[in-house]
């Protein structure tokens, strides 16, 4: 009988421990590959792969790098912009 004391709760976390894992691997297969456009201050404007994290300055219907086929909309990440744009005002003492 004392068994079961243990056996129960360790059933309980390992069932706990897989769906996180099943949710997450499905979460990953849904997610729709896409670019992530930077745009820069001074420097190229750069496209993030979402997949894999490269870099490239254009898009592309494939990742150059791991070869995703690219299905979603380009997302644009305004805050790097908006972090050069602090760094500018920071270097010309401009408030």
């Amino acid at each position: 009988m004392t068994w079961l004391w243990i056996l129960v709760p360790v059933l309980i976390l390992l069932a706990a421990v897989g769906g996180g894992k099943q949710e997450n691997a499905k979460q990953k297969k849904t997610a729709t590959p896409h670019w992530i456009y930077h745009p820069h201050v001074i420097e190229t404007d750069e496209y993030e792969c979402s997949v894999c994290h490269a870099r490239f300055p254009k898009e592309s219907p494939l990742c150059p790098k791991c070869g995703t086929k690219m299905l979603g909309k380009t997302v644009t990440d305004e805050n790097e912009w908006i972090d050069e744009e602090e760094e500018l005002d920071i270097i010309f003492d401009d408030d």
